[in-house]
């Protein structure tokens, strides 16, 4: 089923999913954010992405200990807040709150920290970063629903997940009323297609948008790596080379 997209700005926008909010095709993803790129360059990156009509931006709790989230807090709160932006962000690894893992006591910890962090009411799309295998989902999934109800979080989503686990979540959120994710955040690229087997296919036909992590392949398919220039620690994707 294809989505309409408007194109009043100059990034066009989709709608996320069969049920989510209007997104720009391109994301601008936070993970670098602290790290390789400071606070500087983070609030100038943000500056060029939504002055070319890029409204969607991603984050984590976990990107650099909780300081991604502080960062882009700090550039929505200059600019007058995220009314006209859609925020996303992830929870479910070991954040600055000091939990861990998807169940309740965890996730709720995780939001508010992250909400404090960047300085809003409510998370656009809240994304549980991973499976977690100690949690029963109906626990994750409740507390997902009771986040929605208290106006804390606006959409549910998921990261990296198989394809049977993400059809047991849709069915079980469907079973028990909870809502249902908007959106899977998988690796996929040139270099990775391993969702295309199971996972895409589920997304497709359950409405699920895809929101892909490392879509040029940590750097390799931009071109500026060869076999004279190889990533280098300094990099994320040099990080993962050099296993630093």
């Amino acid at each position: 089923m294809e989505n309409k997209v408007t194109t009043t700005d100059t990034l066009p926008k989709i709608r996320l999913g069969s049920s989510g909010p209007m997104v720009s095709r391109f994301a601008l993803g936070g993970m670098t954010f602290g790290a390789e790129a400071n606070e500087a360059t983070a609030h100038s990156l943000l500056d060029v992405f939504t002055a070319h009509g890029g409204n969607f931006i991603d984050t984590a709790d976990n990107y650099n200990q909780g300081v991604s989230e502080q960062i882009i807090g700090k550039w929505g709160k200059k600019r007058g807040g995220f009314d006209d932006l859609i925020l996303a962000t992830k929870g479910r690894f070991s954040p600055p709150a000091g939990s861990y893992g998807a169940s309740r006591r965890s996730i709720v910890r995780s939001v508010e920290a992250s909400l404090k962090r960047l300085q809003v009411d409510a998370i656009d799309v809240y994304i549980i970063h991973g499976w977690d295998k100690d949690t029963e989902l109906t626990e994750t999934l409740s507390t997902l629903a009771d986040l929605v109800h208290a106006g804390k979080i606006l959409y549910t989503a998921w990261s990296n997940l198989s394809g049977w686990q993400l059809q047991k979540v849709v069915s079980t959120a469907r079973a028990y009323g909870f809502p249902i994710p908007v959106s899977l955040q998988p690796q996929y690229s040139l270099l990775e297609r391993g969702i295309e087997q199971e996972v895409l296919p589920c997304c497709i036909e359950e409405g699920i948008g895809i929101t892909p992590w490392s879509p040029l392949g940590g750097g390799w398919l931009t071109g500026k790596y060869g076999a004279d220039i190889r990533p280098t620690g300094s990099t994320g994707l040099g990080k993962i080379q050099t296993g630093v």
